[in-house]
């Protein structure tokens, strides 16, 4: 009986740490999957509203509270700061997570070529799977707000927004629409936030504070805010209306496959761009007259705001870094690629590549026998990329100028190319980042035009 009982305890550990390890599995599963559902729209949504909230929040005479002594003494101190911007990140994501379940489920051929990398296009989910998920986080999300924060009526309002959005048809089927819809929703966010926010800065949990105009929960303390905070709310809203549609300029070609009319899909690139540009400019100025702001604090959003419209009817800045107008071997603008199209047609036409196999083939042959040679047929570790760096200069060479420079068969560099090797070590990052020094000399090109 103890021999058995004894036998049976490395089976009951192995069968115990096999179940934690599949239950760990499951669990990292479930995280990745509601990452990758929510890493497009963390930057649009759960960043700038959990911003709003925060500092918002530590306006002091935007709080309104018929009861001080309820807030905390230690009200703007580092462990309430940290826990208040965990409580607001948790609302919004959470939030955040109910509207992309919701739109995702329908949205695969779309994704497919905007956003391959979402659960249903890359084949981790299921749009019934997804419904499932919807289905049950539905419930989990308005009760976790609702009794963790006290702002049940605000994710209700955003769960109806999403319904509208999605099942509706009111991010397809017009854009001002849309924008409405997405302008409201930042706008119960934004709200949302300051409540959270403001509870977590120090509102004591035992405490509750009585206000008018504010739902007040068994338990959950809430806060009465400023009219101040809901008209710079509002405000914010006016801005998303007026520009949101700027985010449609990267997804053309999936709002086409999918039938979305969209401001660049119904007015074109151009026309979006200065209804993008116009608004911009409009409210750099109008946001810190809202605050009295003065001229030395303001000239910098409107400086900013000239700037963003300048480019926004032109080609996007980023892009612009990246991929400048003119290089070696590649050109963006229209008149010179004409010019040049012709030529280097000829070059990569199916008969011109048909020339070029048999010589490439004759390098890929010399390769496998460097390999060999050097590696000793695998008994040997070798540098690959050394290697494969002298099959490409010999591939440039037997292409370009009807020769190959012989770093295959000589087993090394030329004295240039290690010339050139070393001071390109020299750059080290700077080669991986070359956007950096592009960004800084563009700057006072880029402000100079937008003030002309």
């Amino acid at each position: 009986m103890g021999q058995s009982s004894f036998r049976s305890r490395p089976f009951q550990r192995g069968f115990i740490l096999s179940a934690l390890r599949r239950a760990f599995d499951r669990i990292s599963t479930c995280l990745f999957l509601a990452y990758l559902i929510t890493v497009d729209d963390n930057p649009t949504f759960v960043l700038p509203n959990s911003i709003f909230g925060i500092s918002y929040s530590l306006v002091d005479p935007i709080i309104r509270a018929e009861n001080r002594a309820a807030l905390n003494d230690t009200f703007l101190s580092t462990k309430y700061l940290g826990y208040a911007t965990i409580c607001t990140i948790g609302f919004n994501w959470t939030n955040l997570l109910l509207f992309d379940l919701a739109n995702q489920r329908q949205s695969g051929d779309e994704d497919l070529h905007n956003k391959p990398w979402r659960p249903i296009p890359s084949g981790r989910m299921s749009p019934t799977q997804m419904k499932h998920c919807l289905s049950l986080a539905v419930p989990l999300v308005l009760g976790f707000n609702h009794l963790a924060f006290g702002v049940g009526t605000e994710s209700c309002l955003l769960g109806l927004l999403t319904w509208m959005y999605n099942d509706l048809g009111g991010g397809d089927d017009n854009w001002i629409i849309r924008n409405f819809i997405i302008a409201c929703a930042f706008g119960v966010y934004n709200v949302g936030s300051v409540k959270v926010a403001t509870f977590g800065l120090g509102v004591e949990p035992s405490a509750t504070i009585p206000a008018s105009n504010s739902l007040v929960l068994s338990g959950v303390p809430t806060v009465s805010l400023d009219p101040d905070a809901y008209m710079w709310a509002t405000m914010i809203s006016l801005v998303i209306f007026t520009t949101m549609h700027v985010q449609d300029l990267k997804d053309v070609k999936g709002d086409v496959t999918r039938g979305r009319k969209s401001a660049p899909v119904v007015l074109g690139r151009w026309a979006t761009g200065w209804s993008i540009a116009i608004p911009v400019v409009l409210w750099s100025g109008l946001c810190p007259l809202f605050w009295h702001s003065s001229l030395r604090v303001a000239i910098s959003p409107v400086v900013l705001g000239l700037a963003v419209a300048w480019r926004g009817t032109r080609q996007w800045t980023i892009y612009d870094l990246i991929h400048p107008l003119s290089g070696a071997i590649f050109t963006r603008d229209e008149e010179d690629h004409k010019q040049w199209r012709p030529v280097w047609s000829q070059g990569l036409s199916s008969k011109a590549v048909g020339q070029y196999l048999p010589r490439i083939q004759r390098l890929t042959e010399v390769l496998g026998d460097c390999i060999l040679d050097l590696g000793e047929e695998g008994r040997k570790p070798l540098n690959v990329v050394e290697i494969m760096s002298w099959f490409a200069y010999d591939s440039m060479g037997e292409v370009i100028f009807g020769d190959d420079f012989g770093l295959l068969k000589r087993r090394c560099y030329l004295p240039e190319t290690e010339r050139q090797n070393r001071a390109l070590a020299m750059m080290g990052p700077i080669l991986n980042t070359i956007w950096v020094p592009r960004l800084a000399f563009t700057f006072p090109r880029l402000f100079s035009g937008a003030l002309d």
